[in-house]
């Protein structure tokens, strides 16, 4: 499959990396937040085992020592594969049907190998729940109008609290969002945001 072993390490032009010996798995926390994630060498071999639970077909990517992608093994859904491979080489895989950014390992985008092989699960990213107190990964549009909404809904409850007792003005206040509570107004909110996965950054 050719070199296949991936670590996390600066982007270098000769072969100095490619030094011998037992091969530690990679860790982001080594390096730098604009260092590159790419293979560093292939001293000690190994296996991936991967498993498609996402429900639909996925493409696995082997990322080389420049960084690039490059496709290997197409899982269909319920496929399993056992990818050779090398200590400190990254992986990464995409749907092929739908966005392909959706498919994660323990919420992961990036896979890296161990020396016991252990299986790697592909599933389709959990959706982000939306919560007043953390929206931002939400798009501009949607976090707009969910302001417009909850502005309405304020001022609105406002005047129904004001027009408790006036039967004039009850029925009339019956037909705006003043008679929901706050909890239904939030659950509405949740129920209509869209579908932001979980992606977090590789450990």
């Amino acid at each position: 499959m050719g070199n296949c072993n991936t670590r996390l390490l600066p982007m270098v032009s000769n072969g100095s990396s490619r030094r011998r010996g037992a091969a530690e798995p990679a860790s982001v926390a080594e390096y730098a937040p604009e260092e590159k994630i790419r293979s560093r060498n292939s001293d000690e071999s190994t296996f991936l085992f991967f498993e498609n639970q996402a429900g639909i077909p996925v493409k696995l990517y082997w990322i080389n020592y420049d960084g690039q992608e490059i496709p290997y093994r197409c899982l269909q859904p319920g496929g399993t594969h056992r990818q050779q491979t090398f200590m400190t080489h990254p992986w990464t895989f995409k749907a092929v049907t739908e966005n392909p950014e959706d498919v994660v390992v323990d919420d992961c985008r990036v896979v890296l190998p161990d020396r016991e092989g252990t299986k790697k699960t592909l599933q389709k990213a959990r959706a982000l729940p939306w919560t007043t107190a953390d929206n931002t990964k939400f798009p501009n549009d949607f976090k707009n109008a969910t302001k417009e909404l909850l502005l309405l809904w304020n001022h609105q409850r406002y005047e129904l609290l004001n027009y408790e007792g006036d039967s004039s003005s009850g029925s009339e206040s019956d037909l705006n969002l003043g008679i929901f509570p706050s909890e239904i107004v939030l659950k509405i909110i949740e129920f209509s945001a869209p579908y932001v996965p979980i992606i977090k950054p590789l450990q």
